[in-house]
């Protein structure tokens, strides 16, 4: 089947698409105005949002933009906005002539799209319909399309291929989990990529897939030229250190120093982690547990199993302790929001949260603030948390059973998580100059946030 026939079909599906979920969105309504909500399923309701929010905040109530304008479009599916971020301030300081326009697909990062300083226009993604693009692109004149790691639309980049915008996809990354990249998206998917002016990939290995994957369909139309793919790293790198370049200011009795940090906690990390803690040897480390959702509830539920089942006899809440000196505790629960990357900077060990539930957070906020990581066995959704079981700390092996301490270490259960963080405690107190090892490990994968920038400012000239 020809590119031009699978675009037709692929079109008329996205029409079909639109049209199931304007009926479901309507259904769900009615649904709820008879009390009805409670058998509705989550996922419905998410689809639903989904075609809510375009009809609600549409693009064409919004004012056009001037011809003296230059528009910057960027589109990021959801929580790729993370990696849009440091692109955005960068070019707010360098450029600051630039107006931004930014689209999203799923409804989840709306709020956050919305309140960050300095876009001029923001909106779900329109459905992929070949009418609609024209009259976007009359609408908001955009100078260049960044496309943020993932979301390549067929349709979008046809039409915008069409009208000569120049496109950047940027942080991407390709391997055998890349379900656009095998049958019956592939050909469609390198069509759409080969109609992009660069792809930044992350790594080499993402370069080497993506053109081992093209190099399969022997069809001209989807090859892929070598040349329009350039290794230029991850975004978010630079994002994370600009987090902890400008740090909050902690209140005296949450900084707990020597400390084992739980960031983004569930119940099923610490069912794990906590009877982990209470039978180590010796000095134990003091526990700071971040839960990911801080609900009273379930902060006082920790509290009340620390002291109970864990042995811990100093046991606070972070709101209960925040006005207060320097309070040295067994375990802190910090029952407020957005100073995980302050807590990080004050431990020597982290687990991520997730990786005993079913996929682990970013672990790049730890590793970024010189904290060393031991993680359970759900972390394969995380690049980093992968690489860096591979990336060693300095120093010689003296004894042939000794093993190269890795920035991260995996465990299965509470007595290996037990012991690794004993006997990664024991090190870091012999090797503390391997906190300032790991944060230049880190700040060496910079700068990709800049490739994109160059990339820009040559179309912009």
């Amino acid at each position: 089947m020809s590119v031009g026939v699978q675009l037709r079909l692929y079109w008329a599906t996205v029409g079909l698409t639109a049209i199931l979920l304007r009926g479901l969105s309507a259904t769900l309504r009615v649904l709820k105005a008879i009390g009805l909500s409670q058998i509705i399923a989550p996922g419905l309701l998410k689809l639903a949002e989904t075609w809510r929010i375009r009809g609600e905040k549409p693009w064409t109530s919004s004012p056009p933009a001037k011809s003296e304008d230059q528009v910057i479009w960027i589109h990021a599916a959801s929580g790729e906005f993370e990696y849009a971020k440091p692109v955005i301030r960068e070019l707010q300081k360098q450029r600051p002539e630039l107006k931004f326009l930014v689209t999203y697909f799923s409804p989840t990062y709306r709020r956050q799209v919305e309140n960050f300083p300095g876009i001029t226009w923001s909106f779900a993604l329109p459905f992929d319909s070949p009418r609609v693009w024209e009259k976007f692109v009359a609408h908001f004149r955009p100078q260049a399309l960044l496309i943020s790691r993932t979301d390549v639309w067929p349709g979008m980049i046809h039409r915008l291929s069409e009208a000569k915008v120049p496109m950047l996809l940027f942080s991407s990354t390709f391997g055998p989990a890349t379900a656009r990249l095998h049958r019956p998206a592939r050909r469609l998917t390198l069509h759409a990529l080969k109609q992009i002016d660069e792809i930044q990939v992350v790594d080499e290995a993402d370069k080497k897939y993506l053109l081992s994957a093209a190099a399969k369909i022997p069809d001209p139309v989807s090859q892929l030229e070598p040349w329009r793919v350039r290794v230029a790293g991850d975004t978010r790198y630079d994002q994370v250190l600009a987090r902890l370049a400008s740090p909050k200011a902690l209140p005296p009795a949450w900084r707990q120093s020597r400390s084992w940090i739980v960031g983004s906690a569930w119940a099923e990390d610490l069912e794990v982690i906590g009877p982990a803690w209470a039978s180590m040897r010796g000095e134990r480390p003091r526990l700071v547990i971040v839960p990911h959702e801080p609900s009273s509830q379930f902060c006082r539920a920790i509290v009340a199993q620390a002291r109970s089942s864990w042995g811990a006899q100093h046991v606070a809440l972070a709101s209960d302790i925040r006005d207060l000196p320097h309070v040295d505790l067994d375990v802190l629960v910090v029952d407020q929001v957005g100073f995980l990357a302050e807590l990080y900077r004050d431990a020597w060990i982290a687990t991520v949260g997730g990786s005993f539930r079913r996929s682990v957070h970013s672990v790049m906020e730890a590793l970024a603030a010189g904290v060393f990581c031991v993680l359970g066995p759900h972390h394969r959704n995380n690049r980093e948390a992968l690489d860096f079981q591979r990336v060693f700390a300095p120093g010689e092996l003296h004894d042939l059973h000794d093993r190269q301490q890795a920035a991260i270490e995996v465990v299965f259960n509470s007595e290996e998580c037990r012991a690794s963080v004993e006997k990664l405690m024991n090190q870091l107190g012999h090797h503390p100059h391997w906190r300032d090892w790991l944060i230049a490990e880190v700040n060496s994968r910079t700068g990709a946030t800049q490739a994109v920038l160059e990339w820009l400012n040559k179309k912009l000239s």
